[in-house]
């Protein structure tokens, strides 16, 4: 959190731009054995809004759609609250496609009625006629129902996911750090719905820094 408000601070004084958008997407998972699950997601990016914070003129409609990423994950528990997860996501941009392979460890923990979560990912890029792009990752997930200890069926619950990523690709690092908060609903045990605000703010090299608010609607079916 701390190197979040770090970066908001910087964004106010450095020159900087944003983007405003909605983030749908589609999670279907199934159970295996008591094991392995595997789930896939598909995700679309749209954007509606884009401009500079210092000048109020560059504010301007961006009605356009960005990109379209489809995932297949495959995940094992290894511990009581320890897991690892494999995947493969391809994604469809400007009629291109690019191919990412990423691994994740999980530690999972319950506390009375709040949970954690954190996770260590490493991922690889693929693009047409570019250098590989390498990332890391970690983000801490909280979540909590509103209503008892327990979320139930037809109740809300809150998760807030805070992350931080570190990218190089072609001898040049890149940053971003992400806020997520989410309101969600479970209609049924295996069939819930998350809306809530994706803020990532992150820089390339020395370059000017770039602000992303997407309206995220995240949509869940396992059975």
């Amino acid at each position: 959190m701390i190197g979040l408000f770090f970066c908001v601070s910087v964004s106010s004084l450095a020159q900087s731009t944003y983007q405003i958008g909605v983030l749908p997407s589609f999670t279907l998972t199934k159970k295996i054995n008591p094991k392995w699950k595997v789930n896939l997601n598909i995700q679309s990016r749209f954007s509606m809004y884009k401009g500079e914070f210092s000048n109020s003129d560059t504010f301007q409609e961006d009605r356009n759609y960005i990109l379209t990423d489809i995932s297949a994950l495959a995940n094992r528990k290894i511990g009581l609250n320890t897991s690892l997860t494999v995947g493969y996501l391809t994604r469809f941009r400007n009629k291109e496609q690019h191919n990412r392979l990423f691994q994740q460890f999980i530690i999972s923990n319950k506390y009375n009625a709040v949970g954690l979560a954190h996770r260590f990912v490493t991922d690889q890029t693929f693009r047409p006629n570019q250098k590989t792009e390498f990332r890391g990752r970690y983000r801490l997930a909280f979540d909590r129902p509103l209503q008892g200890n327990k979320l139930n069926p037809k109740e809300f619950y809150l998760k807030v996911n805070n992350e931080y990523l570190v990218s190089l690709q072609d001898k040049k690092w890149s940053n971003e750090v992400r806020l997520i908060p989410f309101l969600g609903y479970a209609f049924t045990d295996k069939n819930k719905v998350e809306i809530g605000i994706d803020y990532r703010v992150g820089s390339v090299g020395d370059e000017f820094l770039r602000n992303n608010f997407w309206t995220t609607i995240n949509y869940y079916l396992s059975w």
